[in-house]
């Protein structure tokens, strides 16, 4: 298997179709970490961020997330990303961070703004390929196919709204 392949099989993993929560939230899907990465797609791809150096308190990554979250796939509940800047790194050996001078630990999302100094995706590989449209298509559209094994077997995209993201990512997404 090439390196681009693995690259898409480990983004189609998201398991984001089913939550715990689903009678909490009445919700279907909960798809915190690729809306992560698809923000981190977006914003890089307009060179409005370096993934080597990510600021867990951006803004301009907060706001796209949301507008993501929001805007594009219509959910009403607040989007949280300490949870996916958190817990990335715990399925995705590519996510790290830096703790700040005095924290020895992070173990609760809710204190990524106050003990991380910086997240960066750790796979040179990663971003180069990032760099390159076909690549960044490829990657974009393993995001939105991800989560499609439910918790009782059936298959269901993560995404219902694969022509949105498709419109405002700006990529050809198949029709499978």
């Amino acid at each position: 298997m090439s390196k681009k392949e693995e690259y898409v099989k480990d983004f189609k993993q998201f398991n984001n179709a089913d939550t715990a929560h689903k009678e909490k939230y009445n919700a279907e899907a909960a798809p915190h970490q690729p809306i992560l990465l698809l923000a981190l797609i977006k914003l890089y791809k307009e060179d409005k961020i370096d993934l080597k150096k990510i600021d867990p308190q951006s803004e301009e990554l907060l706001s796209t997330a949301e507008e993501i979250w929001e805007n594009w796939l219509g959910y009403d509940r607040e989007f949280n990303i300490n949870q996916p800047l958190l817990y990335l790194g715990n399925i995705k050996d590519f996510w790290k961070y830096e703790l700040k001078d005095g924290y020895d630990d992070l173990k609760n999302p809710y204190d990524v703004s106050t003990n991380v100094e910086v997240f960066y995706i750790d796979d040179d590989e990663l971003i180069k390929r990032l760099n390159y449209e076909e690549s960044r298509n490829k990657l974009v559209e393993a995001l939105v196919e991800s989560g499609r094994i439910l918790s009782d077997g059936t298959e269901r995209p993560c995404f219902e709204y694969r022509e949105k993201i498709k419109e405002k990512m700006g990529v050809e997404i198949s029709d499978r």
